[in-house]
């Protein structure tokens, strides 16, 4: 067959393909205008026999007076009845007869004794799945007689696309004829099958038999995505959708020759995007734009894996860009249409910001590691922004609200670790859980106040897996150092979050202030303990057992007086704010302080040590005990 033929039968498949879908919109169109001219034909019927049927009104009489009661006439012989008027159909009933009630019509009894839940499994078995099996047995059967034919060069390449271009049409016909009979699932089924018919032959002109370049078949199978979208608006058919957008998607796979043609694999990923954020708005199907996201992802890194180069960092991005803003628009389009979100909208709505903000960082950090806070504070104020624009719209939804501040605050976490080191790290994180214990209270919202318990949980973590020298100094300067300090910030900030949150929340303050009174006593703890081992490492030359166990007998002395100090002070504080946590959390402390000066202050302090050690200990107990005393008196007083 030359060059003209060919041309000609595939432009009389393509506009059979492009003519199809626009025909069953139009045909759906003029049913439903039927449909509604048949329902008022039968509502003005159905007025017009009520009328018939309503009693007639009789004249009102006046009231009937008391009279003797008459005795009952004789019956009056009635004359025959008269002949029925016959017509050419049959006997014409009579007025009476058209005019008269007819008798209640009552349901036919079920013959069927099953619930309806196995009717409804039966239905869903016999009615759909079957009809997916047979289409596929048909195709399995199809591709084994055309691949017979084929190894037996019964037919040339192009009668084999030609075939099952035919077949595919003819099964897209068939599928449309049963929905106007009614046949939704068998007809979507039909549709379903001719559309993969259709696609493969489309695809083995180009990737088997080289009858259409690449550029042509990339037409070629976009008119049928197309064609099978709007197939499935017509049918308002999910499964239709889903297989063209399978095939959609893998069409950059199929024709892959393996040059890099970023421009149009991008252009066209976007475009496919855009149709399935599209379909998503006009119907509500689920799983459509999640199998988007995953495919268009996928089809990402594949070609980042094989083709990215520093040069195409800005192609790259844009295209990251438009897809995160097609997803972003479309989980939060069903609001502007007055509908709340589905839960899959609600999880990709969370989902879609962090997977474009990994892409972005890898494609960015090798260049602009020092501006990666930044960005990560930029996503943070786009989804305040949407939160924002939630709260001030009428009917927001909640959820969506929710998961807006929740990104917010999530990239606003992430951008301290991005963009500092060190203690600044613990710093940010402590004032951004003070902020949000202030927010939360100020919104009376409790999920606000967990995420400042998570970041305050993350602080804590940074200062002891990364703040706290635990193998040991160099030499430094007591309090005044940068380990201190922070550990002191910390501590201010959980009090602070305490003292807010007491009035309001009883267990979120109790925790963040045994953490703080935690914190501290680790603090001048390490403090004291690292500064004796430093002053041991800064000993000149050899160092003489006797200056070493000094040292270490002044550190263990010391400790226990700040121990001892720190729970009077917790004690009288606790006296002073009424606030029973201080109380017993320095009763705890005195007893580790006890059992640290018997179990090692006796046993290992030279005398004049262990001396200081309890006689500081028994001051302060004392001093306690007199408190506790004083206190009860004025009580049984007052």
């Amino acid at each position: 067959m030359d060059f003209d033929s060919l041309f000609i039968m595939l432009g009389l498949v393509l506009a059979a393909l492009i003519a199809l879908p626009i025909i069953a919109l139009i045909r759906t169109a003029r049913i439903g205008q039927l449909e509604r001219r048949l329902a008022g034909v039968e509502a003005a019927l159905r007025r017009v026999m009520e009328q018939q049927q309503a009693p007639p009104v009789t004249a009102a009489r006046p009231p009937e007076v008391a009279r003797e009661p008459v005795a009952p006439a004789q019956p009056i012989a009635e004359p025959p009845p008269a002949a029925e008027p016959v017509s050419a159909s049959g006997p014409v009933p009579s007025q009476q007869a058209v005019f008269a009630p007819a008798p209640p019509v009552r349901p036919a009894a079920s013959s069927s004794t099953a619930p309806a839940s196995s009717r409804g499994i039966e239905e869903i078995i016999g009615g759909r799945w079957l009809g997916w099996i047979a289409i596929g047995l048909i195709l399995f059967a199809a591709a084994f007689f055309l691949k017979y034919a084929f190894e037996n060069e019964w037919i040339g390449p192009l009668g084999r696309v030609m075939i099952g271009v035919l077949v595919g049409l003819v099964f897209v016909w068939a599928g449309w004829q049963r929905h106007q009979a009614g046949w939704r699932y068998f007809a979507r089924t039909l549709t379903g099958g001719g559309l993969t018919l259709i696609y493969l032959s489309a695809y083995a002109s180009f990737g088997f038999y080289q009858l259409l370049d690449q550029t042509t078949a990339f037409a070629v199978l976009a008119l049928i995505v197309l064609q099978g979208y709007l197939l499935a608006l017509a049918y308002n058919s999910s499964a239709i959708a889903v297989v063209s957008q399978v095939g959609g998607f893998l069409v950059p796979v199929l024709l892959s020759t393996g040059q890099d043609r970023y421009g149009i694999l991008f252009s066209y990923i976007a475009v496919l995007n855009a149709g399935v954020v599209l379909l998503s708005f006009m119907r509500r199907w689920h799983w459509i734009g999640s199998l988007s996201f995953v495919f268009t992802h996928l089809l990402f890194w594949g070609w980042h894996a094989s083709h990215y180069h520093p040069e195409k960092l800005t192609p790259a991005l844009l295209f990251q860009i438009a897809v995160f803003a097609l997803f972003l628009l479309g989980d939060i389009a069903p609001q502007v249409r007055g509908r709340a979100p589905t839960l899959e909208q609600w999880g990709r709505l969370f989902v879609n910001p962090f997977v474009f903000f990994a892409t972005a960082y890898a494609l960015l950090e090798d260049d602009y590691s020092d501006w990666m806070g930044a960005f990560a504070l930029l996503m943070a104020l786009l989804y305040a922004g949407l939160a924002r624009a939630g709260m001030s719209a009428q009917g927001g939804d909640r959820r969506t609200l929710l998961i807006s501040i929740t990104v917010a605050l999530t990239f606003v976490t992430l951008a301290i670790p991005i963009q500092l080191e060190s203690n600044w790290i613990t710093l940010g994180w402590g004032v951004q859980g003070a902020v949000l214990t202030w927010l939360s209270l100020r919104m009376r919202s409790s999920n606000l106040r967990l995420f400042a318990g998570i970041v305050f949980g993350l602080a804590l973590f940074q200062h002891l897996a990364n703040d706290t020298p635990w193998h040991g100094r160099l030499l430094f300067t007591p309090v005044a150092n940068r380990y201190f300090l922070g550990a002191l910030a910390l501590v201010g900030l959980l009090a602070l979050a305490a003292h807010l949150a007491r009035p309001a929340d009883r267990s979120f303050a109790v925790a963040a202030l045994l953490s703080a009174l935690a914190l501290f006593w680790l603090a001048i703890s390490v403090e004291t303990y690292t500064y004796s081992d430093a002053l041991v490492s800064a000993l000149p030359g050899e160092r003489e057992w006797d200056q070493v166990r000094q040292i270490r007998w002044f550190g263990q002395s010391v400790l226990s007086v700040l121990w001892s100090v720190y729970a009077a002070g917790l004690v009288a504080a606790g006296f002073r704010s009424k606030w029973s946590v201080l109380r017993w959390s320095g009763l705890s402390l005195f007893g580790l302080t006890l059992a640290k000066v018997i179990l090692v202050d006796m046993s290992q302090l030279e005398q004049f040590y262990r001396i200081v050690a309890f006689l500081a200990l028994g001051l302060l107990l004392l001093g306690v005990a007199w408190g506790y005393q004083r206190i009860t008196r004025k009580e049984q007083a007052g």
